[in-house]
């Protein structure tokens, strides 16, 4: 992008002035400029918001020495390059000397550019260094009143005793600076133990045997307490005698966080070993175990540990792995969300601690009464005095679970929860690219059972059409041939009954045809379109099936398009020759609505129900398609497919479309 720059040229020829234009210009600078002749005019121009000044060295009226003469006059800091014709050495660099940023000759102006950037650059630093210089002088004017108020005790020691001390010195060590101004001995401040070596430092450094030392020591304050200290110290001369003038900080907090920061290194090298063997698991089970084992390590404050994944299918935080507790009923556990601690967590998207148990009763979300009972025999008795959650988000930040820390011994601290905290980091990154993994290859395996589904079915639809065609039509149009024959040699008399019984042997064939087209794919939906489809498929299947059959449509005038008529017919089909076949249902509603630009799907029958996780993993092995045969016509259009059956209760199927865009 171009550079903005405000030039003033003083040039008596404008196809001169406008080569330099030309040259600022192919050097990816945007000139606003003037041309000025006369020293009047140059005056008139000159202003500080000027860039830049390029200058012709003789004018017939003015030259460059009287513009650069009246520049040094004026207060602006603005860069005048010399542009000649010709001019010698010696005369080129006297006007340098005499204030000139530059010089070069007309036939040489392909060297504009860099020497107007070079005297960009010169003039950016002066001002800086102007700055400095208006900053400098600010901190002197500052220094004595900083060091009375300074943050770091400062001294002076002479002759074994202070001969000045600021009150931040006297605060570290709990003394008024005249109680310390007034002490036998500044080595009263020591602790016993580093007086010897306190000493000698400062007497090698009064004695000049080193200029400066910068050193750490035990000090002693009034009330007894020892802290520890830290000193940068150097020579100096006091009313001409030898003096050390040293500052002094009380390190006693940084020494203890040091030692906290040891013991995050060693648990951060502990989560990068974890990190690395997260990338490595095999699966996502393997991986959160990994995960709650090491967790263990760093935090070992926790006796209780589990991690949910939220099921968008069920819509509950179901528990994936977990420690402490008794596995079997852990694992019955199903949060809402918004339940419990942990769905609360989830809920809200933000880390809780809570270190009593009024904390968490406060903080969590109701809990049902079965899960409450799950949660007693999790725990088999132990009481739990701490809790620590933290949410699990995705890298695009979605919540995808949490991570539930519970401890019997003693309360989590704010530590455990930044670490905990930058694990769940590592790990939702780990187990979206799990779960991603198993989704893919779910779905490659999906895909290959689909396909070898559809050639199965297309093969079975082909000897069944064969059996149909040759068992029943074909029969048919033999027994009309062998009519037929048969009329050409009956009397007249007779011929009349033998073609009543081909034209009834032709319409039973039709109405066969008809039947198998309707099997194949109704005329219905691709002519009056799905709600008349549904109707007649529904009533159709309630004669065959002996069940009672209830269609609802919102509203009524609904449309549809037509791959996704041809998905929810087929879901419906499924849904209901599956009930007919495994649930022997009594009453079966099926309840098609637009709502939202989302278009619904419901199918719910009072039949035996069945164990749906049984079912999908069936699917999975290929042993039940029907089920992944929906979910695909689903997903396909964008859509989901949510099962939820009930032993003998029923099962309710539900798909939604998006239709907005339709």
């Amino acid at each position: 992008m171009a550079l903005p720059l405000r030039v003033l040229i003083v040039e008596d020829r404008p196809c001169d002035a406008e080569l330099m234009i030309f040259e600022l210009r192919q050097a990816d600078f945007e000139p606003q400029w003037n041309r000025v002749e006369t020293e009047l005019d140059f005056v008139a121009q000159l202003n500080p918001s000027l860039d830049i000044i390029l200058a012709d060295f003789n004018l017939p009226q003015f030259d460059a020495r009287q513009a650069l003469s009246l520049l040094n006059k004026s207060s602006f800091d603005i860069p005048l390059i010399v542009v000649s014709g010709s001019i010698g050495e010696e005369l080129a660099i006297q006007v340098v000397q005499e204030g000139a940023t530059d010089y070069l000759l007309k036939d040489r102006l392909g060297r504009l550019g860099s020497a107007v950037q070079r005297a960009l650059e010169l003039k950016r630093l002066r001002s800086e260094k102007r700055r400095v210089e208006v900053a400098l002088r600010s901190a002197e004017n500052l220094f004595r009143n900083l060091v009375e108020h300074s943050l770091v005790g400062i001294h002076i020691i002479q002759e074994g005793k202070y001969a000045y001390v600021n009150p931040k010195l006297a605060e570290i060590f709990g003394y008024t600076p005249n109680e310390l101004l007034t002490m036998d001995s500044w080595l009263l401040l020591v602790a016993d133990s580093d007086r010897p070596l306190v000493a000698d430092h400062v007497r090698r450094r009064i004695g000049n045997e080193v200029p400066n030392a910068h050193y750490e020591f035990r000090g002693l304050r009034k009330d007894g307490v020892v802290i520890d200290v830290e000193v940068l110290g150097s020579r100096t001369e006091l009313n001409g005698k030898p003096a050390v003038i040293g500052s002094l900080i009380d390190i006693t907090d940084r020494r203890r966080a040091e030692v906290k920061l040891n013991q995050t290194a060693e648990r951060l090298g502990i989560l990068l070993m974890t990190s690395q063997e997260l990338g490595s698991a095999r699966n996502l089970e393997s991986m959160l175990d990994l995960l709650l084992s090491r967790l263990k390590e760093v935090i070992p404050v926790a006796d209780f540990g589990t991690i949910y994944i939220f099921d968008s299918q069920t819509e509950t935080l179901v528990p994936k792995a977990s420690t402490g507790g008794v596995q079997e009923a852990v694992q019955q556990i199903r949060l809402q969300v918004g339940e419990s601690l942990s769905g609360r967590v989830f809920q809200l998207g933000h880390s809780v601690i809570t270190r009593t148990s009024e904390e968490n009763d406060a903080l969590s979300g109701p809990v049902r009464p079965e899960t409450q009972q799950l949660f007693e025999k999790a725990r088999a008795g132990r009481q739990i005095q701490s809790n620590l959650c933290v949410p699990l988000h995705s890298p695009t930040g979605e919540n995808i679970g949490t991570i539930a820390l519970g401890s019997a011994r003693g309360p989590f601290n704010a530590e455990d929860l930044s670490l905990l905290e930058g694990i769940a980091a590592q790990a939702a990154i780990a187990i979206q690219e799990t779960k991603l993994f198993d989704e893919v290859s779910a779905g490659r395996q999906r895909l290959q059972l689909l396909s070898q589904q559809l050639i199965t079915t297309q093969e079975t639809e082909r000897r069944h059409l064969a059996r149909e065609l040759h068992d029943e039509i074909g029969q048919v149009l033999t027994a009309i041939k062998m009519h037929l024959r048969s009329t050409q040699r009956s009397e007249p008399g007779s011929v009349q009954s033998s073609l009543d019984e081909s034209v009834s042997m032709i319409d039973r064939a039709i109405d066969q045809v008809r039947n198998l087209s309707l099997k194949l794919r109704p005329a219905q939906l691709d002519e009056l379109g799905l709600v008349a489809a549904l109707h007649w498929f529904v009533k159709h299947q309630a004669k065959i099936g002996g069940f009672q059959a209830h269609l609802t449509v919102h509203p009524v005038d609904i449309e549809v398009p037509p791959e996704m008529a041809t998905a929810c017919f087929r879901i419906t089909q499924e849904s209901l020759t599956n009930a007919v076949r495994h649930g022997h249902p009594h009453e079966i509603h099926v309840n098609l609505r637009h709502e939202d630009d989302i278009l619904y799907l419901r199918i719910r029958d009072d039949g035996e129900g069945f164990d749906v996780d049984a079912a999908r993993q069936l699917a999975s092995r290929g042993k039940s398609l029907g089920m992944l045969g929906m979910q695909e016509r689903a997903q396909l259009l964008g859509g989901t497919l949510d099962i939820r059956s009930t032993k003998g209760v029923g099962t309710t199927i539900q798909a939604k479309f998006p239709l907005a865009g339709s």
